[in-house]
């Protein structure tokens, strides 16, 4: 009997990891499938429905890049944030804690697996978000660009090169400046194959002009311009921009930056960790002040912000089993 004592400790140590284990199974099984519901489920595409139509109602194509991630990153934190930190601050007014309290679950493994499971669940609501508002916001049309390859350095003539299924009238965007006088004026000598067309136009002190070119067909090949300012204008610095026509977006080209999922997961560990302790509208807003934050850029600012949002939700989750025990 005497050799089997030093297993003692051992096996205890082993009993206490499988029950830490199985408890951060069962709470993450839990969590997950109390926040995956077919309700949440339906507000994330309702969201990423309403994200991508309000994409599609820009008023200017110029501002998808910019408004689209700002977009779904708002609707994802609306979205998921009061989610998240409902679950926990429900569960202690319908003494849901209090039945945990009860069970032989460690309060260590039920915040991990609260946690690990309120994360999972939270990030394919938002996936499941940006997926949909991608497809929708995909069919904007966009202006397909030409920009001209300067021909001289003293002469103003920039050749474009446009794809043989293309047909006109095309769009050219310059950047044109009247310092001295109201208005000037601008001559564009269009040219393709063996045809040629001029054109004298007024310019106003504007930053961009457009400049409506002829297709001159039935000429094909490359389209050459040749730009005269006279009167004080004074072409701008950028590369004049012909636009021969549209396509669609795509949803290809709305895909989020890393630091944009990487906020929204900084968010969420900051929510469920308050949530944990406090009430519902405590842990929302330190969830919104977590998501203006700028998230941790190593491995281990993550850790570290993992760490100690797994060390708060543990005591918060302990302080309120304790006092949810009859």
């Amino acid at each position: 009997m005497r050799p089997a004592a030093p297993l003692a400790p051992a096996a205890g140590r082993l009993d206490g990891l499988f029950a830490g284990a199985l408890s951060t199974l069962l709470g993450a099984a839990i969590t997950f499938r109390r926040l995956l519901t077919w309700r949440a489920l339906l507000l994330a595409a309702t969201a990423g429905l309403l994200a991508g139509a309000l994409t599609l109602g820009l008023p200017s194509p110029a501002l998808v890049p910019r408004v689209f991630p700002l977009l779904v990153l708002c609707f994802s934190a609306l979205l998921v944030l009061p989610l998240v930190a409902a679950l926990p601050t429900s569960d202690r007014r319908s003494g849901y804690e209090a039945l945990q309290g009860a069970r032989p679950l460690g309060s260590l493994g039920w915040a991990s697996g609260r946690l690990a499971g309120s994360v999972l669940a939270g990030l394919l609501l938002a996936l499941l978000l940006v997926v949909l508002a991608q497809q929708v916001a995909g069919r904007r049309p966009m202006p397909r660009i030409v920009s001209g390859l300067a021909m001289g350095a003293e002469d103003q003539v920039w050749r474009f090169a446009l794809p043989a299924e293309v047909s006109g009238p095309f769009d050219l965007r310059l950047e044109t400046y009247v310092p001295f006088v109201g208005s000037g004026s601008l001559e564009v000598t269009t040219q393709r194959g063996g045809s040629r067309h001029v054109q004298q136009l007024s310019v106003l002190p504007l930053r961009e002009h457009v400049v409506v070119l002829p297709d001159l067909a039935p000429q094909r090949g490359d389209l050459y311009v040749s730009l005269r300012p006279s009167g004080g204008t004074v072409l701008g610095s950028r590369l004049p921009e012909l636009v021969i026509g549209s396509r669609p977006l795509g949803a290809d080209a709305l895909a989020l930056a890393r630091s944009q999922l990487a906020r929204l997961l900084y968010a969420l560990l900051v929510v469920l960790a308050a949530a944990c302790a406090f009430r519902f509208e405590t842990a929302c807003l330190s969830g919104l002040l977590a998501l203006a934050l700028e998230p941790p850029q190593q491995l281990f600012g993550w850790t570290l912000a993992a760490g100690l949002s797994l060390v708060f939700a543990t005591l918060g989750s302990a302080l309120q089993r304790r006092q949810g025990m009859p």
